[in-house]
């Protein structure tokens, strides 16, 4: 309902089990309602390590099918990737 709202939410949990419960039910929930729009808003922040690995997958065009990247559509390394493909002609992209 937050997000409908136009509010912003953080996740936090000691554990990455929490989170990723949490953030695989409002995906689950977005889905469910059609909101398809809104899930371009929802982003999965994970280790360094992890965000570079994946990063490193998607620039040599490899899909990222590896067990280390469930739902790597939603990591932060994917989005970024997304967003330079998107917007190619940006001058922050080009750089």
């Amino acid at each position: 309902m937050l997000i409908l709202m136009g509010y912003k939410m953080l996740i936090v949990s000691q554990s990455n089990k929490g989170v990723d419960a949490l953030f695989k039910s409002v995906i689950e929930v977005l889905m469910a309602e059609g909101l398809d729009d809104e899930l371009d808003k929802c982003v999965r922040m994970r280790s360094e390590a992890l965000e570079k690995g994946l990063a490193q997958h998607l620039e040599a065009d490899m899909p990222a099918t590896d067990s280390r990247f469930a739902a790597a559509n939603y990591w932060m390394a994917a989005c970024c990737a997304r967003f330079a493909a998107d917007n190619q002609d940006k001058p922050l992209v080009r750089e």
